[in-house]
């Protein structure tokens, strides 16, 4: 006979068994909902044009507080459920939590806060899928949805250099993109960033990966179409960065003995390949050119200059550098003559991650890079171990995701030397995916790495989470409300619809600077060309520009529009001071200096009008047409 406490067992085992099944199929949908949000974000991101708009990374932002939320319940619904947590995530808590220091006594607080935003998105993505879909099939899922997606905007990015199409969806792109691919991202260095990241998988799962023949055709034909869509980018750091990726990939599988014999074919193939597509390509042959010469257009000679402005801008800011996302703020200070445009940012991830965040936040980056290049190193070794003991000659699709994710990071290291692909949220998403499937591996190589369930820590894992997910949904919230009314502005038919939906922006954002000086600027515009109101709108337009310079003193148009309306209103001894804090601010922009020479033809000293206007000819000598109508009209020696 059974004891009776062994009855008891039995029977409170059948009682809980459809609650713990319950518990177990709600842990596995809150996963498949992590996976789920995860491609989704993925795949968002490349279609929204990189999602470099803020209305497009409002969409990133809002999936990632909801996997947030998932993974939260994970934590009360499995038991069993522990933390991963090599030593790249202290790191990455570590930036998380300077750059919200920084991001608290930053002198832009706006720019500030997206910045911060950003990061804690991307750190956010990286723990989401290092913990939560670290299973061997949801590696190889997302990987071949990446191959997927970056095969079908190869295709695209081959339609528009063929057809010569300057579209991607309704929008056009600048006219220094025609010609080249883009799919749809805007700018096709930024499609080249991606395509690079992706490109190693595939041709890692090609020649390593454990799939049947007929689905390495398809493989091979996606390769082929992947590095056919980085060929049409026309981008000379994504041909670089891919061809670099290419090279170690191949120097790594030459030392396996089993794929010497194709590698070498591949080889060979492919730089019979490159030599005749070139050899062919008028345009990839202008292309290089272009980058010996220097040329302009290409803005290839620009990037030296951006450097050493950067510098320079550094040098000054040594310590903690001008802030999260300033360097395009601060810029003009250091404004170069032959960079006349916004530069956005340093085009040097490096470089720009010195300037924005000084020696600490490099030095906390640094080591976290450090960290995480250990370990796939570390995890790489141990995989290729563990493939011998189970067969000299046996692929592994473990060991070929970790070896193209190593190619695929160095990819982007490369390519970051050149351009801000790591500013570009669909990029920089994909690179967080990446790395942390791949980091997740590093699960076998040690148990060092888990931090095991305890009493409390439920509580001390869902407290940062949900402090997250919450400030991430009310930023989204209040971010959606302002873009709203921004998209509204542009598409409103009358100046006056215009401000009023800059207005309805500025009361849900009063920190947005530039929507303050938009509804100045559109008031100054009323007061120069209309005759109703000439006087109230430029006296209100003064108003909105001294709130936009309060919020960001630095920039130099708030005081040139000031000193504009001033003489508008025959206030010209008033209007002085404005023009010369504007050219202090900006002593290199040639408009500033125009509308300088503008104010002394007003103040009636025409030498100093000619000297303005010469110095405008000299900084941009091409389409730059009012220094020149002014000059013909000036008097040479004499004032009136």
């Amino acid at each position: 006979p059974i004891p009776a406490r062994s009855r008891a067992k039995i029977a409170l085992a059948k009682r809980d068994a459809p609650r713990i099944m319950t518990r177990k199929q709600l842990d596995q949908s809150c996963e498949k909902g992590i996976l789920a949000l995860v491609i989704g974000i993925v795949v968002f991101g490349p279609l929204a044009t990189g999602a470099v708009r803020p209305i497009d990374f409002l969409g990133i932002q809002a999936l990632t507080a909801l996997a947030l939320m998932l993974w939260i319940l994970r934590f009360w619904i499995n038991k069993n459920h522990r933390l991963l947590f090599p030593p790249v995530c202290w790191a990455m808590l570590a930036f998380v939590g300077l750059a919200w220091f920084r991001y608290q006594g930053a002198d832009l607080e706006y720019i500030a806060r997206q910045e911060f935003l950003k990061i804690l998105v991307y750190t956010a993505i990286f723990l989401l899928v290092l913990n939560n879909l670290h299973k061997q099939e949801t590696t190889q899922l997302v990987a071949l949805l990446l191959l997927a997606l970056a095969t079908i905007l190869s295709l695209y990015a081959i339609y528009q250099c063929a057809t010569q199409s300057d579209y991607v969806w309704h929008f056009r792109r600048p006219a220094q993109y025609a010609g080249r691919g883009s799919a749809t991202y805007i700018c096709p260095n930024h499609l080249a960033g991606l395509l690079e990241l992706i490109a190693p998988l595939g041709i890692a799962f090609l020649f390593a990966g454990r799939y049947n023949y007929t689905f390495k055709v398809f493989l091979g034909y996606g390769c082929i179409v992947i590095l056919a869509g980085i060929a049409v980018t026309m981008s000379r750091g994504g041909w670089l960065a891919a061809g670099s990726a290419l090279a170690l990939f191949f120097l790594l599988l030459l030392q396996k003995r089993q794929y010497r014999i194709p590698a070498i074919a591949a080889l060979l193939l492919l730089g019979a390949t490159t030599t005749i597509a070139y050899q062919k390509s008028d345009k990839l042959q202008n292309r290089l050119q272009k980058m010996q010469e220097g040329g302009s257009d290409a803005f290839v000679g620009a990037r030296p200059a951006i450097w050493k402005a950067a510098w320079k801008m550094w040098q000054d800011n040594k310590i903690w550098g001008v802030g999260p996302g300033h360097f395009d703020y601060r810029f003009p200070k250091y404004r170069p003559q032959e960079i006349q445009a916004r530069p956005g940012r340093v085009h040097n991830d490096y470089l720009n991650l010195l300037v924005d965040w000084g020696i600490i936040g490099a030095s906390v980056a640094g080591i976290g890079g450090l960290f995480l290049i250990g370990g796939l190193i570390q995890t790489q070794r141990y995989v290729n171990r563990a493939s011998k003991d189970i067969g000299a000659n046996r692929n592994s699709n473990r060991s070929a995701f970790l070896l193209g994710s190593l190619c695929s990071a160095f990819a982007l290291s490369v390519h970051s030397f050149f351009d801000f692909n790591l500013h570009v949220p669909a990029n920089a998403v994909v690179a967080a995916v990446i790395l942390a499937l791949a980091a997740s591996h590093l699960r076998f190589t040690s148990t060092r790495h888990w931090i095991n369930d305890r009493p409390g820590l439920k509580i001390a894992y869902t407290i940062p989470l949900a402090t997250a997910a919450a400030f991430l949904i009310f930023n989204g919230l209040q971010s959606a409300r302002e873009q709203r009314h921004l998209l509204q502005a542009e598409t409103a038919k009358t100046i006056t619809q215009q401000i009023e939906q800059w207005k309805q922006a500025a009361q849900i954002e009063p920190q947005n600077f530039q929507t303050l000086y938009n509804i100045g600027e559109a008031l100054r515009h009323l007061g120069f060309h209309s005759a109703e109101n000439t006087e109230e709108n430029l006296e209100t337009a003064i108003l909105w520009f001294q709130k936009s310079s309060k919020i960001h003193p630095q920039f130099a148009f708030n005081d040139l529009s000031i000193g504009m309306a001033l003489d508008r209103l025959n206030r010209v001894d008033e209007a002085t001071p404005y023009y010369e804090e504007a050219v202090k601010l900006d002593p290199n922009q040639h408009e500033v200096l125009n509308y300088m020479g503008w104010h002394q033809i007003n103040r009636g000293d025409y030498p100093a009008a000619r000297k303005y206007f010469e110095r405008s000819l000299e900084i941009k000598w091409w389409d730059n047409h009012l220094p020149l109508n002014y000059l013909n009209l000036l008097p040479q020696n004499q004032n009136p």
